[in-house]
């Protein structure tokens, strides 16, 4: 039998050194609300920025989407004026100026150009003034007649390039004449700056309503009702600008967007008044359309309620004369963003085929 060998420890040498590793691996209650307190604070951090992102986020996914839509308002106008036409020719005139003789016999006198079709820019309350208070009209508003085959009878669908007039005006007023019936009177109207388009079937047209022997006007362009069928494209757009430019002939059209002589460029104009443009159409038309996003537009509507914010009146900024168009464009930026406004300004020039000649 092996001897048996003992070891004498230190009396409580073990227990006191495991009390000791086990009061070492502890927290004390100090430690633990202070470990709190930092991961509180962290996760509210946190949690803000989180926040933060995602109105971030929301503003600039309304902005996008906004602006696309201003976009998109853009490029229906410009697609719209490449397809405008007078169809213009050139014809004798005889005895008091008209086109048709007296007799079989008079002898013409002279010739002049002729076109049965206009164009029609400027300030949008005259230009369609009959569509019901132009007071709430804001900028320029044009009108055109094209091929675009608009027509509510279906036997004449078939014919795609039909003859029908167009046109383009900015209003500020409520959204509850377009809502479907059964919304309107459940739903809060809301007041917003809505770009107008006029698209006008073919059968409606009252062109050729014109005296032909004295190539008097139709007055189609004058004579606008409140029943003509307009209807909005597009929201938050505060304001149109159509600039018609006419050069020599020898300009060539790509060159248009770069610099442009702005002894060219001229407002109100209208292709059915005497003068060296009198049954022409422009070169090209300079088009600027003036966008601001929708919480700017919900601000403005919680500030102003039903009345109407005048915009550009408050901007300072008139826009009336071509000449100092990008100067004024300046002035427009530098005004919206003294009142914090979101905008855009969308801007190109638009060749007219058969413009000028």
């Amino acid at each position: 039998m092996k001897p048996h060998h003992s070891i004498n420890l230190p009396q409580g040498s073990f227990k006191n050194r495991f009390q000791r590793g086990k009061k070492l691996a502890a927290f004390t209650l100090v430690e633990v609300m202070v470990s709190m307190v930092i991961l509180l604070s962290m996760m509210l951090i946190i949690t803000e920025v989180i926040g933060q992102a995602q109105i971030s986020w929301k503003r600039a996914a309304s902005r996008l989407s906004q602006f696309r839509e201003a976009r998109q308002a853009f490029e229906t106008i410009t697609h719209g004026l490449r397809q405008a036409d007078l169809q213009s020719y050139f014809s004798f005139l005889y005895n008091g100026n008209n086109l048709v003789p007296a007799t079989p016999l008079d002898p013409p006198i002279s010739y002049t150009r002729v076109a049965e079709m206009s164009m029609w820019s400027g300030n949008a309350s005259a230009v369609f003034s009959g569509l019901g208070n132009s007071s709430d009209m804001s900028g320029d508003g044009i009108l055109f007649q094209g091929p675009f085959g608009i027509t509510n009878d279906p036997l004449l669908r078939p014919l795609k390039n039909l003859l029908c007039a167009r046109g383009y005006f900015v209003k500020f007023g409520s959204d509850s004449d377009y809502l479907p019936s059964g919304l309107a009177s459940r739903l809060q109207p809301k007041y917003r700056y809505r770009l107008f388009e006029l698209r006008q079937a073919t059968e409606n047209n009252r062109l050729y309503n014109g005296n032909p022997a004295t190539g008097t006007p139709s007055g189609w362009m004058t004579d606008l009702g409140s029943g003509e069928p307009v209807q909005p494209i597009a929201e938050n757009i505060i304001g149109v600008l159509f600039a018609p430019i006419f050069g020599s002939g020898t300009t060539s059209p790509s060159s248009l967007s770069g610099n442009i002589p702005t002894s060219q460029l001229a407002f109100n104009f209208n292709s059915e008044l005497a003068g060296a443009n009198a049954k022409h159409l422009p070169k090209a038309i300079r088009v600027v359309v003036l966008a601001i996003d929708e919480e700017s537009a919900v601000k403005l509507a919680d500030r102003n309620g039903s009345a109407n914010p005048d915009l550009l009146g408050k901007s300072g900024v008139n826009f009336t004369s071509a000449d100092s168009l990008e100067k004024d464009l300046v002035s427009f930026r530098d005004a919206m963003t003294r009142s914090k406004i979101n905008f855009r300004i969308f801007t190109g020039t638009v060749a007219i085929p058969g413009g000028d000649i």
